[in-house]
């Protein structure tokens, strides 16, 4: 509960003292109209009375009054309030619903006859606009409806007072402009100006008493506006405004790094101008007349020169309102504007506008911040100098501690150097942190520094990627079907690739399985750049038949999952083919002859030498009349030759053979012969008796 009687408040940086209405001693500072004759007049009802002016000068107000206040029905002796509310631009209207900014009140007592009275408070305030609300009902003020009348001068408004005295409806807020001039006075002490505090970081185009031209021009998805500023050390951006109203959805607020002090921003169809925005966040905008503020969140800027810019149709903002034009205290005259006709900035110093940056400039400060250790090979490792600077100019900081607690990164053996370390006003420390990727990806991690300074905390992130190569076959499976033993085996390549991030080292290609597969050849080294392919040639060389299977694995030095390879094949021996496969002669009459052919291929995969081909031991009766099958005939695959062999029997009866071909183990075949020598006569009756 608030104490209206000798109460003392700090409120924002405004110092509030409350007193009983006396009289104060102190000249006038402000009065909105200069004293005059009583003309007309107006009760106090239900709404409240105000009055909206600026200070140029900071000042120490003793007392608020109001001009010819006069008692009604039973009025005198009662009292009404008297309060003072800061409000953000001349047009604005005081928070009275909820009391935001309100700075001070006092109660002023309704005289018995018309009189200019007052009521004491204290109260210090900085050069700006404000607003002086008078009426019943609230803070002490024990006038019923009716009790209080002020009456109307008539005399011209102090340049100061920011058009006509207004009634407020205290339960909607609901402003109505009022046909008469009421006049409100302020005393008080100017001030020398107050020290902005070092640490403060503070860029405004206009001072905030700057007074409104009662001109605007629209924001929207066409036209863009925005200033340009410097930041002379690096800086944390809390937060960014400017004076709008009949505004609806949402802004963008971007801060664009600039090349020098006269550089515009790149336009924004350039292929760096993303680049070149280094802040981004959406305002919310309404109807009301007011200072609408942009939130960057501690966003961390470096020396240099930048510019600020609100906008719609871009970075999701969707949105429009009206940037008021001023008429004095212009601090950076002129301003940025954007055209949506050919996306290029100009300067414009045709209007000037208000804007304002906010932030901290810290004693610490940490560099570079962030840290990019870009991308290493996994097991690799790369050190990063941390830079720590005292920026204060006029107290000692120490660093208190020292965090980093994350895979990947470390911190280097030369903390000792920084730890626990009071550095004088431009003294600095370096140390050292260390990342070195144990896995493929993105890692980050928190470097802190606890100091007891401003601020007392310093977080730099840190991120790096570690580049993990990750081996493939382009096949799965590779078969050789079958393959002749004697062919001296068959050779197919495989393709492997590295399909990650980083090198491949020290690979190790291993099979396992069978020892008819074997690595021949190929042009795959000890190491696989990423992106790279090599071939691998592998040999399948059967020593005997069937089916055979082996694995082929390739590792390298990072551990990651090896590429696999699933081999098989099946080997045949070679063989000689007899066509056909005996010879039978049949009856053959004693002294006569009988010719057949044999035909010997070779099947398989080199080149078959014959050795011996003839007939077998007991092959009576048999001969070979001709043959292309001589000792020494080389046979290729599939290549034939021809034994022709002749049947003379001696005498009746059965004469088995054997037709024998030796190339060499496995290569040997025979060729059973059949025959049966027959008299002439039983010959001839077999004959006749067909």
């Amino acid at each position: 509960m608030r104490q209206i009687a000798r109460t003392f408040l700090l409120l924002a940086g405004v110092l509030l003292v409350q007193h009983p209405a006396i009289s104060s001693p102190d000249p006038i500072v402000f009065e909105n109209r200069a004293p005059g004759p009583y003309q007309v007049w107006t009760s106090y009802g239900s709404d409240f009375r105000v009055q909206n002016f600026r200070m140029h000068e900071r000042t120490h107000i003793t007392a608020l009054g109001i001009g010819n206040l006069m008692p009604n029905s039973e009025g005198a002796g009662q009292t009404l309030f008297a309060a003072i509310y800061r409000i953000d631009t001349p047009h604005s209207v005081p928070e009275v619903i909820g009391d935001g900014e309100l700075l001070a009140t006092t109660l002023i007592q309704i005289p018995d006859e018309m009189a200019n009275v007052s009521g004491e408070l204290s109260l210090v305030v900085e050069p700006g606009w404000y607003a002086i609300v008078t009426g019943r009902g609230r803070h002490g003020a024990s006038a019923q409806s009716g009790h209080g009348r002020i009456g109307d001068n008539g005399t011209t408004a102090h340049p100061d007072a920011w058009w006509s005295t207004y009634t407020l409806n205290p339960t909607t807020g609901e402003r109505t402009w009022m046909g008469i001039t009421l006049r409100y006075f302020i005393k008080g002490q100017t001030l020398p100006p107050a020290a902005a505090p070092s640490r403060q970081f503070r860029v405004e185009s206009a001072r905030p008493q700057a007074r409104w031209t009662q001109s605007a021009n629209p924001i929207n998805n066409s036209v863009w506006y925005g200033t340009r500023f410097e930041v002379t050390r690096q800086s944390r951006i809390d937060r960014a405004g400017t004076w709008l109203y009949n505004g609806s959805g949402e802004l963008f607020a971007a801060i664009i790094r600039l090349s020098g002090p006269e550089d515009l921003p790149l336009p924004t169809n350039h292929p760096n101008f993303m680049n070149s925005v280094v802040g981004l966040t959406l305002m919310p905008v309404d109807v009301p007349h007011n200072t609408y503020w942009a939130r960057f969140e501690d966003l961390l800027l470096e020396p240099g020169h930048y510019a600020l810019a609100f906008g719609s149709n871009r970075f999701g903002a969707s949105g429009s309102a009206n940037s008021m034009t001023l008429a004095d205290n212009v601090l950076l005259p002129g301003g940025l504007i954007w055209l949506s006709s050919s996306g290029d900035w100009l300067w414009s110093t045709g209007s000037d506008r208000m804007f304002i940056l906010e932030g901290l400039k810290p004693d610490i400060v940490v560099t570079p911040n962030p840290v990019d250790f870009g991308t290493l090979d996994v097991g690799e490792s790369a050190t990063q100098g941390m830079l720590v600077t005292n920026w204060n100019e006029d107290e000692d900081v120490r660093i208190l501690q020292v965090e980093l607690d994350a895979p990947d990164f470390a911190l280097g053996d030369d903390l000792i150097e920084c730890e626990d370390m009071i550095l004088g006003s431009g003294q600095d420390c370096v140390f050292s942190v260390m990342y070195q990727p144990s896995s493929g990806g993105e890692h980050s991690a928190m470097l802190r520094i606890s100091t007891d300074g401003e601020p007392g905390l310093v977080e730099i992130n840190l991120t790096g990627t570690g580049a993990q190569p990750a081996l493939e076959f382009l096949q799965e499976t590779i078969d050789f079907d079958e393959v002749w033993t004697d062919a001296g085996g068959k050779t197919l390549s495989a393709t492997l690739t590295n399909n990650g991030s980083g090198a491949a080292v020290d690979l190790e290609p291993n099979l396992a399985g069978s020892p008819a597969f074997s690595i021949s050849g190929g042009n795959c080294g000890t190491s696989l750049a990423a992106g790279s392919s090599c071939q691998l040639d592998i040999q399948f060389l059967p020593s005997g038949t069937g089916p055979l299977t082996a694995t082929l694995l390739v590792d390298e030095q990072q551990g990651t999952i090896p590429a696999q390879l699933n081999l098989s094949g099946a080997g045949r021996e070679p063989f000689l083919q007899l066509s056909p496969e005996n010879l039978d002669f049949g009856h053959v009459v004693v002294g006569s002859q009988r010719q057949l052919a044999v035909e010997i291929s070779y099947q398989g995969g080199a080149v078959a030498e014959i050795l011996e081909a003839g007939l077998g031991t007991g092959s009576s009766g048999y001969s070979i009349d001709s043959s292309s099958c001589l000792p020494g005939t080389l046979l290729e695959a599939g290549q034939a030759c021809t034994m022709e062999v002749v049947f003379v029997p001696e005498a009746e009866g059965l004469y088995p053979g054997m037709v024998i071909i030796d190339a060499g183990e496995p290569l040997q075949a025979s060729l059973p012969l059949g025959a049966q020598g027959v008299g002439d006569r039983l010959f001839r009756d077999r004959f006749e008796m067909r």
